[in-house]
C-alpha cells in the first residue's frame, strides 16, 4: 500500500522535482487476527486488510467490542471483546430490577430490598464483573425493642429498623441508663433481644460485718451490674447484689459448669442449688449423637431425690427424646413440674453445633429460648418453691446423652428487694 501525506493521492513532477519528493510502501495485514471471545470464523475475513483500514471486530454473544481492528503496517491493533452482564441481577428478597441487562464490565445497578429487608449501608449496588453481577444481600431487618420503660423513642439510636450485622445502641430517657450498651442484629434477631433502663444505684446502704471500704467498690457500678459482697473473717454473704431498676437488691445465682465443655456421658453430679419460684437456667449445649430408643438425660434438677414423676422431681429437667417420639433423635423435652413442659414446638438440634439455651419461669410462665429465639411458652400452676435441689449433668435415672455442656448457671429471679447480709459461719462438726 502506498502511503502519502494527507490529502495527496499522487506525486507531481515540476521542473525536474517531485512533489512530494517521496512516498512509503506500507504492508497490508495478511495474517488472521486472534481476539479472545471473538467469532474466529468471521475474523478470517479481515485477512488482507490494507494499511490504515479498519475491520469490524465480531464478538461472541454476551460480549461487546472495545473498538474495531485497525491495520497498521502489517499488524492489527489489539481491541478486546468485553464480557457483558446480559441479564439484570436477581437478588433474593429484593424488588425486580429493570434496565440493567446487557451492561458492560464495570457497570453498576442499584438494588432495592423489599419491605422488612435491607442491605448494609453502601452495599446496595451490584457491579458487573466479567459477565457476572457482584453479590448483594437483602437480609431480614431487626426492629428496635419496644415497650421498654424509660427508654427513648425509638429505643435504638440508629432508628426503628436495623440491618443485619448492624448494632442497636441502647437509648434511655435523660437520667437513665441501659442495662446493655449495644444489641447486635443478625438475620432479624437481636442479641440480646432487649434491654432495660434504670438509674445507677450509687452507694450501698449499711451492711454489717463487711470488709471495711469494700462497699465503695459498688458505688460506680452501672445499672444491672453485679457487685460481690465481701464479708469480714467469720462471716459469709447470704448473696451478692445487683443494681436493679429500683436500687440495690440481692442477687443469687449458682454457676454449675464453667467455660470448658463437660461431657454429659460422664454422669457428673453438680452442686446443689436453692430453687425459687422464678428462675433463669442458661447453658450451652452441643449434641454429638442422636438419641436411640430410650430417653437420654442432659440436665436434671431434683429436690426429692427422684427422677419422675412426683412434684419436685423435675425442677426442671432437660432430656433428649427417644426415636419413638422424635424420629431424628435430636429433639429436647423440657420438663417443669406444675406445667405441661415444652416439646412439640422445640426445633430439632443439629449435631456438633453449639446452642445457647435459656429455660426460665417468670410470672408463672415457662419459656424456652434457643440462641435468643423463643420457641415455647407454657403456664406453670402455683408458685411452688422446692427448696434445695440436686443438679446433674446426665442424671442417674436415665441413660446420659452423648453431648457436651458448658456455662451452666441457675439464677433466682423475682427476689424481694432487700440487701444481702453477712451471716456468721458456725462449725457444726465436733472438735477433733
Amino acid at each position: 500500500t502506498t502511503e502519502l501525506p494527507t490529502s495527496v493521492t499522487s506525486l507531481s513532477c515540476y521542473d525536474g522535482a517531485l512533489s512530494p519528493s517521496t512516498f512509503a510502501c506500507r504492508a497490508a495485514c495478511t495474517t488472521e487476527p486472534v481476539v479472545a471471545f471473538a467469532d474466529q470464523a468471521q475474523l478470517k475475513d479481515c485477512m488482507g486488510t490494507l494499511h490504515g483500514v479498519t475491520c469490524s471486530l465480531p464478538c461472541m454473544q454476551g460480549y461487546r467490542k472495545s473498538e474495531d481492528l485497525l491495520c497498521m503496517d502489517g499488524s492489527f491493533s489489539t481491541p478486546t471483546c468485553i464480557s457483558m452482564c446480559s441479564q439484570s441481577p436477581e437478588v433474593e428478597n429484593a424488588m425486580q430490577v429493570f434496565g440493567c441487562g446487557n451492561k458492560l464490565s464495570g457497570a453498576e445497578c442499584e438494588i432495592q430490598c423489599v419491605e422488612g429487608y435491607a442491605t448494609a449501608p453502601g452495599a446496595n449496588v451490584a457491579v458487573c464483573i466479567d459477565g457476572e453481577w457482584s453479590e448483594v444481600l437483602c437480609e431480614k431487618e431487626c426492629l428496635a425493642p419496644s415497650q421498654i420503660d424509660r427508654s427513648a423513642r425509638p429505643s435504638c439510636s440508629e432508628g426503628e429498623r436495623l440491618y443485619s450485622g448492624g448494632v442497636c445502641t441502647s437509648s434511655c430517657e435523660d437520667g437513665f441508663e441501659a442495662s446493655q450498651r449495644e444489641l447486635t442484629c443478625s438475620h432479624g434477631v437481636l442479641d440480646p433481644p432487649t434491654f432495660s433502663c434504670g438509674r445507677s444505684c450509687g452507694k450501698v446502704g449499711n451492711i454489717k460485718n463487711v470488709i471495711p471500704g469494700s462497699l465503695s467498690e459498688c458505688t460506680s457500678m452501672r445499672f444491672n451490674q453485679v457487685c460481690h459482697l465481701k464479708c469480714a473473717d467469720g462471716f459469709r454473704p447470704s448473696s451478692h447484689m445487683i443494681c436493679h431498676i429500683n436500687g440495690w437488691q440481692q442477687h443469687i445465682h449458682f454457676p454449675l459448669v464453667g467455660v470448658e465443655y463437660l461431657r454429659v456421658l460422664d454422669r457428673k453430679a453438680l452442686q446443689s442449688v436453692e430453687t425459687s419460684a422464678e428462675f433463669v437456667l442458661s447453658f450451652t449445649l452441643q449434641l454429638q449423637e442422636a438419641a436411640g430408643s430410650d430417653y437420654q438425660s442432659i440436665l436434671h434438677f431434683s429436690s426429692t431425690g427422684g427422677g419422675c414423676c412426683n412434684d419436685g422431681d423435675r425442677v426442671p429437667a432437660v432430656t433428649l427424646l427417644p426415636t419413638t417420639l422424635s424420629p431424628s433423635g435430636r429433639k429436647l423435652l423440657i420438663s417443669m413440674d406444675g406445667s405441661a413442659g415444652c416439646m412439640s414446638s422445640l426445633p430439632e438440634l443439629q449435631l456438633d453445633f453449639p446452642y445457647n439455651i435459656v429455660v426460665s419461669v417468670l410470672q408463672g410462665v415457662l419459656r424456652v429460648y434457643y440462641n435468643k429465639v423463643q420457641f415455647c411458652e407454657a403456664e406453670v400452676s402455683g408458685a411452688a418453691i422446692y427448696g434445695t435441689a440436686l443438679s446433674y449433668a446426665g442424671s442417674p435415672w436415665n441413660e446420659p446423652a452423648v453431648a457436651e455442656l458448658k456455662q451452666v448457671t441457675y439464677e433466682q429471679a423475682g427476689l424481694p428487694q432487700v440487701l444481702p447480709t453477712c451471716q456468721p459461719v458456725f462449725c457444726t462438726e465436733p472438735l477433733p
